[in-house]
């Protein structure tokens, strides 16, 4: 049969119906599929600045952590325009902080100039710390027997900081694990008592002290008063730290010296004084006499004078310092020197005073203001956030 016209006039306005609804559909998924794309292709491009921003941070956490400024912007501050089609820039700021809390902001732009991606991050570190404090139970504590000698004065009455006034009782003068003599025109006060011209003033002596049954946890382990409980055993255990915290302390600050020559020289540098509000840690037996400072530091400080082998002998020692004074072994402690805070040692003192007029002065103002120490130099995330831009 023939097929009538208007059957094949049907047929072909259906084919083209057909053809325009395939090519609108062929349209939108072309043009779904190309904005899918842009889509997928903008997501990368935001991840790509997001890691470099990370990147960047990183990097500031570095040099913050090292104390070395590596690309000259400033500590902590890093500019990155290396990788292809990247800008990075970190900046620090301590706004409303506190501490050693440092907020580093990272701006990283990805992509060609007419197409950049912009990410946004901010991250505040923190550096911890702990809380230095020593046990105030005398102007000197000693391991081991002490003899004094010459025109000297202990004084554990409580001084205030500035070595000025006396501000209360305060504690013994001397403690010590062995035996305690007073000759010469030594005097030794404490406990609201006056140093005699020469001799101890009755109650200010502890010779021969029980480290276990003295309410303190002098070896640091968590419990007062253990069976057996022993001196501590150096310099970082009587102060509670983690081992080598303090020589890693006084490294951060740059007042760590392992010769005689290099200890002078920052003296020197100083102004002939001891750098107040730092630890500072002699890894080395110095040559006599020691010198501590022309003039009393302005801030308390930590003086270690400590070695591996525990044979590093604070000699003849001659100055002026505010803090705690912490040695292997002190022998002789010479004319016009003044030690406030308190002195602590390991091995026997020789003639710890011997050598003309000279004073040690307990202060619990002095202990309670001994700079902190971090346990390691180690900058860590506190908080993070995207930053909406």
């Amino acid at each position: 049969m023939r097929a009538r016209k208007s059957d094949k006039g049907s047929a072909l306005i259906l084919a083209v119906v057909i053809t325009v609804i395939v090519a609108g559909m062929s349209g939108s998924y072309l043009t779904l599929s190309i904005s899918k794309k842009n889509a997928a292709f903008s997501e990368v491009e935001r991840e790509k600045a997001f890691y470099a921003a990370e990147a960047a941070i990183a990097q500031a956490k570095y040099e913050l952590t090292s104390n070395r400024d590596y690309d000259t912007p400033g500590l902590g501050a890093v500019t990155l325009n290396t990788l292809a089609n990247t800008q990075v820039s970190v900046t620090v700021d301590t706004t409303g902080l506190t501490g050693n809390l440092k907020r580093l902001t990272a701006i990283a732009s990805f992509g060609p100039t007419n197409k950049r991606t912009d990410r946004s991050i901010e991250e505040v570190v923190d550096k911890p710390v702990i809380t230095t404090s020593a046990f105030g139970m005398a102007a000197v504590i000693s391991r081991d027997p002490v003899d004094f000698g010459g025109t000297n004065n202990v004084d554990g009455r409580d001084w205030d900081i500035n070595g000025t006034t006396v501000v209360a009782n305060g504690t013994d003068g001397v403690v010590s694990g062995g035996t305690i003599s007073v000759g010469g025109s030594a005097g030794i006060g404490g406990n609201g008592q006056v140093p005699p011209a020469s001799g101890a003033a009755p109650g200010t002596l502890d010779p021969s002290h029980d480290w276990a049954a003295d309410g303190y946890d002098n070896d640091h382990d968590g419990t007062v008063d253990q069976p057996g409980e022993q001196f501590p055993t150096d310099p970082d255990q009587a102060l509670g730290l983690p081992n080598g915290t303090l020589k890693q302390a006084a490294q951060a600050t740059g007042t760590y010296f392992t010769s005689q020559v290099a200890y002078t020289a920052a003296l020197t540098l100083n102004g002939g004084n001891m750098p107040g509000g730092k630890i500072v840690y002699l890894d080395f037996a110095p040559s006599p006499p020691l010198e501590i400072g022309t003039t009393m530091n302005n801030q308390p400080s930590i003086l270690v004078v400590h070695n591996a082998a525990s044979n590093a002998i604070a000699k003849n020692v001659h100055g002026q310092f505010k803090g705690l004074m912490m040695a292997d072994k002190v022998e002789h402690v010479n004319a016009g020197t003044k030690i406030l805070g308190m002195v602590q040692a390991w091995g026997q003192f020789g003639n710890l005073f011997g050598n003309g007029t000279s004073d040690i002065l307990f202060s619990s103002a002095v202990l309670a203001n001994l700079p902190s120490v971090s346990p390691s130099n180690t900058f860590i995330r506190r908080s993070f956030r995207e930053v909406v831009r």
